[in-house]
């Protein structure tokens, strides 16, 4: 045994610094209970906390006031949490709000749909007093409580928070009338056309996987339609086949200029109108359908992007991977070989390398790949050990940049 080996002492106590909990025996990053509960903001957030980036933009912001959420935390909001009042957070790093990276969970939001992460979700909300789509992330202004003046414009307005969707300022309401002959008629109030007015556009940004931003639009969509429900409209038993078309084209988006998709991250004089698409569903019709061949339609369109090379192939992470292998036992029998959670692998190798362990053969120790008797703890720590080097960097890019894709594909679901 090595001079340099770590005693037990000294293991448990940097194995302590990693807040994820190591596992005894052959599966060492098998997931808690609690763990199996994490969302894709959970995990994400677990990355992007150890970033070096993040760290630095944070200091620089720490000294602002601490952000009042009593509103939106279902518990007393931690100390250091700051307002995002320059965009710098939800354009670097997509997250609503400054959190101090000591901050080892996110605190807990009262509205299941809202997320800390929103800024990667939300799509571009159709608005005809914005002319450009940016990196700079948009910030919506009230209508006021009024709808458009412009009657072809009419529409019904996203009301959005830097978390998610709340419910619509303003809706039409449905006026009643009988004529002298024929059946009762309806129409909306004010400039709304009682055929089109239930219809809300988005565009989605095609060059990442769209379900983070579908899922968001299911959600703007329910609260809507709740919305007209309140006000006294039916919803409607089906609807037509679901609207997906390039930007370009669609009215909702024609007046403006598409500067700015997810890869590249950064603002170009380049415009990248291919990579988006204009998605219309209806709100009184039933939302779940509708979202399902939406976001099977966008799928496949990304994946052809991606084919076409004309959007970046995202790093290949099955969420929920096993680190598995097979083995042969004395007898000759296979067997699994498994160490747990890749993804938890990752996320304690990252946290190891921003606690200053870089040494492979330490980290291995650290984590515990080897018996005390210095075996492998199963054919899986052979593997893992190596190609350390490799999954090391791949953990580095996952709190710099890899975080994103948790919420672009909302994996790993619990």
């Amino acid at each position: 045994m090595s001079k340099d080996r770590l005693n037990e002492e000294q293991l448990n106590k940097l194995r302590s610094d990693l807040h994820l909990r190591l596992n005894s025996g052959a599966s060492i990053f098998s997931v808690t209970e609690e763990e199996s509960n994490f969302g894709p903001d959970d995990w994400a957030w677990s990355f992007l906390r150890l970033s070096s980036s993040y760290q630095q933009s944070y200091n620089a912001h720490a000294d602002a006031p601490d952000a009042d959420l009593t509103q939106i935390l279902l518990m007393e909001p931690p100390s250091g949490i700051k307002f995002d009042v320059d965009y710098i957070c939800a354009e670097d790093f997509g997250l609503a709000a400054w959190l101090p990276p000591s901050l080892k969970e996110l605190p807990k939001l009262k509205h299941k749909s809202d997320s800390w992460f929103f800024p990667l979700k939300r799509p571009v909300s159709e608005d005809y007093r914005r002319l450009e789509v940016e990196a700079l992330p948009h910030r919506r202004l009230p209508w006021s409580g009024l709808p458009p003046t412009v009657k072809e414009h009419a529409h019904i307005a996203a009301n959005e928070s830097p978390f998610g969707y709340r419910e619509p300022s303003s809706v039409p309401i449905p006026i009643f009338s009988q004529p002298q002959h024929g059946k009762p008629q309806i129409k909306a109030s004010g400039k709304f056309d009682i055929a089109t007015f239930s219809q809300l556009w988005v565009a989605i940004d095609c060059s990442i996987p769209p379900t983070g931003q579908v899922s968001a639009f299911e959600d703007l969509a329910t609260k809507v339609r709740q919305a007209l429900k309140d006000q006294g409209w039916r919803g409607q038993r089906s609807a037509d086949k679901v609207v997906i078309q390039d930007v370009e084209t669609a009215d909702a988006f024609a007046h403006m200029r598409f500067r700015h998709a997810s890869r590249p991250y950064r603002k170009s004089d380049k415009e990248y109108p291919y990579l988006w698409r204009a998605v219309m569903i209806d709100s009184r019709a039933p939302i779940k359908g509708q979202i399902k061949q939406i976001l099977n339609r966008l799928t496949t369109i990304h994946r052809k992007l991606v084919a076409d090379e004309l959007a970046e192939a995202p790093q290949v992470l099955r969420f929920k991977k096993d680190l598995s292998f097979v083995e042969r036992a004395g007898d000759g029998t296979p067997r699994i070989s498994s160490g747990g959670s890749y993804l938890k692998a990752l996320r304690t190798l990252a946290m190891l390398y921003r606690l200053g362990h870089t040494d492979t053969t330490k980290v291995a120790q650290i984590i515990g790949l080897h018996s005390p008797s210095g075996r492998y703890v199963g054919s899986w720590a052979h593997h893992f050990f190596n190609e350390l080097e490799d999954h090391i960097a791949f953990a580095l890019m996952m709190s710099d940049e890899g975080y994103r894709m948790l919420i672009h594909k909302q994996k790993p679901n619990t």
